[in-house]
């Protein structure tokens, strides 16, 4: 009789210690030792935050002070800079005298931005045309700040595509957001026309890779030569990868 109280005694603690063993292990695994802080993951060097890839519902176009503007999904290769899709953007601000006529693409909703980028840089295919483009972003304290891309008397001075980025000032209070991606704009009347514009990839940098080549790449023209009499709906062409210093180049190779 002795024996068998010890022999249950002995099997309440031993079942008793297993289940505070359990409870323990698991307090201990949901639990974050005292004083210790998750880290968060470090951010990449850049991040894609618009390809146009998939459709436009996520984005909106605003226009002010001019005739009309749209916006649309392009897939014509002559007009997409990587993947199979961009943003077309039309605008007409022929004859409007009011100042400034713009029009903008941006996120349906204000883009939420993970800590604080040194830049903004999208792709924009140009016309030539003299306008300003633009960025909007609002920080923590609700005040909206601009990014302004490019010379301000000078503006889109290309034809075909172009990678551009403008500096994102490093005083702001965060979290910020995007507001606006692109806005392309007006004040000079002889300047107003009608047009098209195409984006793509439009990015944030955290930090800059030295070695990241966004130039265009182009081809330099050897036959037929430049003002040559064409007698053939067939002339051959030949082309080569531009090389800036030819002195270094055997001239058998040239």
């Amino acid at each position: 009789m002795f024996k068998e109280r010890i022999r249950r005694r002995y099997k309440f603690i031993s079942s008793s210690a297993t289940m505070l063993l359990l409870l323990i292990t698991v307090i201990v695994s949901t639990l974050q030792p005292a004083g210790l802080i998750a880290a968060d993951p470090p951010l990449p060097n850049t991040v894609v935050i618009e390809d146009f890839e998939n459709n436009l519902s996520d984005n909106v176009l605003v226009q002010k002070r001019n005739f009309s503007g749209a916006m649309s999904l392009e897939s014509d290769p002559r007009h997409v800079r990587s993947g199979n899709n961009s943003v077309r953007v039309d605008y007409d601000y022929i004859g409007v005298k009011e100042n400034p006529s713009y029009v903008y693409l941006g996120p349906a909703a204000p883009y939420p931005v993970n800590g604080l980028p040194q830049k903004i840089g999208m792709w924009v295919y140009g016309n030539n045309d003299g306008h300003l483009i633009f960025s909007k972003f609002r920080d923590g304290n609700g005040k909206s700040f601009e990014v302004e891309y490019l010379d301000e008397n000078v503006g889109v001075d290309w034809t075909g595509w172009k990678y551009i980025e403008g500096d994102i000032p490093q005083d702001k209070v965060g979290p910020i957001t995007l507001e606006i991606y692109m806005r392309i704009e007006q004040s000079i009347f002889d300047k107003k026309n009608k047009g098209t514009v195409w984006v793509d990839d439009v990015r944030l940098i955290y930090e800059q890779d030295p070695n990241e080549d966004m130039a265009v790449p182009t081809l330099d023209v050897l036959s037929p030569a430049n003002e040559a009499v064409i007698d053939t709906n067939s002339p051959a062409f030949s082309l080569r990868p531009p090389m800036p210093n030819q002195a270094l180049i055997p001239a058998q190779l040239r």
